[in-house]
């Protein structure tokens, strides 16, 4: 690798750096050295103290500067890691390198061991600043154009899915969010407060989250079950709205309705949708490695990370707010799955 001659590629359309150089300010020494030396091989790198935008925000400039990037390279140092807006950085490196499906993220570790990476970054590729290779190796890993999936071959791909969830969804609809400052107890809260829902029996404060085992994932849970319904589509909506780069950006939530008898139940639910590419990953003629036991492994591997993430980076209510439900759908009789949800609210309610 040393003695091969990498070239940058030609940035596409709507990017302006080969990489995001993400740093604790302390180490700007360190980072511009990398810079210069990345430079001199004719890449376009960016920095916070030389490519931020002046009078911009920080969070506005971090999100237009992710998107504007075509890798990160995560500068990791022992004062990186107790700062919270390199950490957020690298957070928001993990969200793009899932949506894009792509190794979006490259660990440089100064003055750390591999013991001392943070676990939502274990599973990306990981250079020692003080290996002799490590020009060449960032350089190549940089280039490096292999689909996420086929470069980790299914070995962490459920671990870094549950992180890449966890930051990009999760930690976005539960924590509290726009002008009122609601939960998503507090907004469940507020949409049962309306008038045209004085009939619900019960809407449980949380939502269930569907992890199938057989990692297909419907396109409408009514298919699944004709039972769950959405009484009123346009108004049984829960949105969320966030503020990202000085702007409002809405997430929305389907409320269902199952009616069991006299009683009439609301909740919400949703498929864990970011698995999705473990099934693909299952029937890609290319990946003959990875087999129907790998994609059982890898949703097992998601369920249990997004379970021990959640409960160690939410405080003890907002995890109550979160329900994973592990969906047996490759047993001989499954339970339906409106009789799974009746279980779970009606003990819920029971509490």
């Amino acid at each position: 690798m040393a003695s091969e001659t990498i070239i940058p590629p030609d940035l596409p359309q709507g990017k302006k750096y080969h990489v995001f150089l993400a740093h604790a300010g302390e180490d700007g020494d360190v980072a511009l050295q990398i810079k210069a030396e990345l430079s001199e091989a004719k890449f376009q790198v960016m920095t916070f103290k030389e490519d931020f935008t002046p009078g911009s925000t920080y969070l506005e400039e971090t999100i237009a500067k992710v998107e504007q990037s075509m890798r990160m390279v995560v500068l990791l140092t022992p004062t990186f890691l107790k700062k919270n807006w390199p950490m957020y950085e690298a957070q928001q490196g993990i969200t793009q390198m899932l949506h894009g499906n792509e190794r979006y993220v490259i660990v440089l570790r100064y003055g750390l061991e591999s013991r001392d990476v943070p676990k939502f970054l274990r599973w990306v590729t990981s250079i020692d600043y003080n290996n002799p290779q490590r020009n060449a190796m960032l350089q190549y890993a940089i280039t490096d154009s292999t689909p996420l999936e086929i470069g980790l071959q299914g070995n962490d791909v459920g671990f870094g899915m549950a992180w890449g969830y966890f930051y990009s969804y999760l930690n976005v609809i539960v924590p509290p969010q726009g002008p009122d400052q609601l939960d998503l107890k507090g907004r469940i809260e507020k949409h049962l407060a309306t008038r045209d829902n004085q009939d619900i029996t019960y809407m449980p404060r949380k939502m269930y989250i569907l992890v199938p085992e057989s990692g297909i994932l419907p396109s409408n849970i009514a298919n699944v079950d004709n039972r769950i319904t959405t009484r009123d589509p346009a108004n049984d909506k829960m949105k969320t709205v966030v503020i990202r780069g000085g702007s409002e950006r809405p997430y929305w939530n389907t409320i269902r309705t199952i009616d069991d008898g006299a009683q009439k139940f609301q909740f919400l639910v949703e498929y864990a949708t970011v698995i999705q590419p473990l099934k693909e990953m299952e029937d890609n003629p290319k990946l003959v490695s990875f087999t129907a036991d790998d994609r059982f492994d890898q949703v097992k591997s998601f369920y249990k990370t997004l379970e021990n993430i959640i409960q160690e980076s939410f405080t003890p209510e907002q995890q109550r707010m979160v329900e994973l439900i592990q969906v047996r759908d490759q047993d001989e009789n499954p339970l339906p799955l409106a009789d799974i949800l009746l279980q779970r609210i009606k003990q819920d309610m029971s509490q």
